[in-house]
């Protein structure tokens, strides 16, 4: 509540004339059945406190001896209203919202309100009754002071200023261009017309939908980075004017796209194959795992494996691949997934481990001359149930070598001489492959024959050349 009106009133004494005392009585005028109050004093200045703002008072002074009064001097007091109080000034588009109130013990016939633009000396007035009042046809994004005035009988009171700024025009045709796999770069241009002082930028991720505000700039781009793999932001570029932002900000979504999968273990069966790998970095939703025969690339199957945040192991995805065909090399493609966005593929060609499902009859030499040699027959696998190359035959003694044979041999015997009559030999069979063949490289194995030689020549076909040689030392 604003405190009453101090005034100070003093006069002069007649010197033809003596006195006790003086008499002051004052009202306020424009008041029906308005009170009036008297006080005495002996002297000739006087304090009165109690005078309210913005009335109109009467106040007369009579000299009083032995009770006779004096004919009385009259003046009339006018005073300042009480400053109005700005509750609220809110920024609208092209103009400003402004609303205040005033002390309930003052009184005010009429408001003024001035408002002058940043930079420029030229200031409007605008008059009104009530305690609220909207200007119009601001300039965009400039700042105004605006000073209000209770005014009561012509006088002014205490102003009350303050600065706000007008909504700027929002930017124009925001754009984003990706500067690396986790950072993008955004562009935007300036407002078609309007003030205002610096461009705003935040983002967030639909996971947090805290803001995270960037550094304000002046130029018209502005760089986002160490975004997280797999994650959809919003961008949002504005444009500020003192402190004031455009209410239509600029946004843009973009999708980071996930980390693929890396480091890979590949644990190897007959007739499946079991994928094990670290949980990539970011946020993935999904794997997606294509697979064929490297030699059928039509027979195509697909696995989606979501990410399971209930696992008890959260740092490792493992997939079953099951029903593979045994001896086969398949090309396995795997992507994640974000927000449907891919991530790039990452292909390896694991090989099944090829079945043996021959039978094997071991003849023992009949003849004086044939004890020392064991003969193996076998039956063919099927190739339709197993791809390989070779039959390997080994009788478990690290001094007679192994023996081997191409699948498509047709004399299915195999002899190891040189035994030792009466030993027991631990004979095994298996099939397996001679090459390994990749995307990239070719691996082929060959045993070392016999006598002396300073290398090997390797021959691929290449292009048109008939022959694309290549030396390989004895070290290789």
């Amino acid at each position: 509540m604003t405190r009453p009106t101090r005034w100070v009133f003093m006069w002069k004494a007649d010197p033809a004339s003596t006195h006790d005392e003086y008499r002051i009585v004052y009202h306020e005028l424009e008041t029906f059945n308005g009170d009036t109050s008297t006080l005495t004093t002996d002297r000739t200045r006087f304090t009165l406190e109690s005078l309210l703002p913005g009335r109109n008072y009467s106040l007369s002074v009579q000299a009083v001896s032995k009770k006779m009064e004096s004919n009385e001097t009259s003046i009339f007091v006018v005073t300042r209203p009480s400053s109005p109080i700005i509750e609220d000034l809110k920024s609208i588009r092209m103009g400003l919202n402004i609303s205040w109130k005033s002390d309930v013990n003052s009184k005010q016939e009429q408001y003024e309100v001035l408002y002058s633009r940043n930079g420029t000396s030229e200031v409007r007035t605008l008059i009104t009754k009530e305690s609220r009042l909207v200007i119009k046809n601001l300039q965009p994004g400039a700042g105004y002071e605006l000073k209000v005035f209770a005014v009561s009988h012509e006088l002014r009171s205490e102003p009350h200023a303050y600065f706000q700024a007008v909504y700027p025009n929002p930017p124009r045709n925001m754009t984003i261009e990706t500067v690396r796999s986790n950072s993008v770069l955004v562009h935007w241009s300036p407002p078609e017309s309007g003030e205002f002082t610096e461009y705003s930028i935040r983002y967030r991720t639909d996971s947090e939908q805290q803001w995270v505000r960037l550094p304000s700039v002046r130029s018209t781009e502005a760089d986002i980075t160490d975004m997280t793999k797999g994650e959809k932001y919003t961008i949002q570029v504005n444009t500020v004017s003192f402190g004031v932002e455009s209410p239509v900000p600029q946004e843009v979504n973009t999708t980071v796209p996930p980390n693929p999968v890396s480091n890979i273990i590949q644990l190897v069966d007959s007739r499946n194959i079991t994928l094990e790998w670290p949980k990539p970095e970011g946020r993935v939703e999904s794997y997606i795992l294509k697979w064929w025969p490297s030699d059928n690339p039509g027979r195509v199957q697909t696995k989606n494996v979501s990410e399971n945040k209930s696992a008890d192991d959260l740092s490792t995805v493992r997939v079953l691949i099951g029903e593979l065909m045994p001896g086969v090399q398949y090309k396995f493609d795997i992507q994640t997934t974000s927000y449907g966005i891919l991530s790039g593929i990452t292909s390896l060609y694991p090989r099944t481990m090829p079945l043996i499902q021959s039978d094997v009859v071991v003849a023992n030499g009949e003849k004086e001359d044939e004890r020392e040699t064991i003969t193996l027959s076998y039956t063919p696998t099927p190739q339709s149930s197993s791809k390989f190359d070779i039959y390997r035959f080994s009788l478990g003694d690290a001094e007679i070598k192994d023996k081997e044979k191409l699948a498509n041999d047709t004399d299915r015997k195999v002899t190891f001489t040189g035994l030792v009559p009466g030993r027991l030999y631990n004979i095994t069979v298996w099939t397996l492959h001679a090459t390994n063949i990749t995307d990239t490289e070719i691996s082929l194995r060959w045993d070392l024959p016999k006598g002396e030689y300073n290398d090997f020549d390797i021959c691929l076909p290449h292009g048109r050349q008939t022959c694309w040689p290549r030396n390989m030392t004895l070290r290789e």
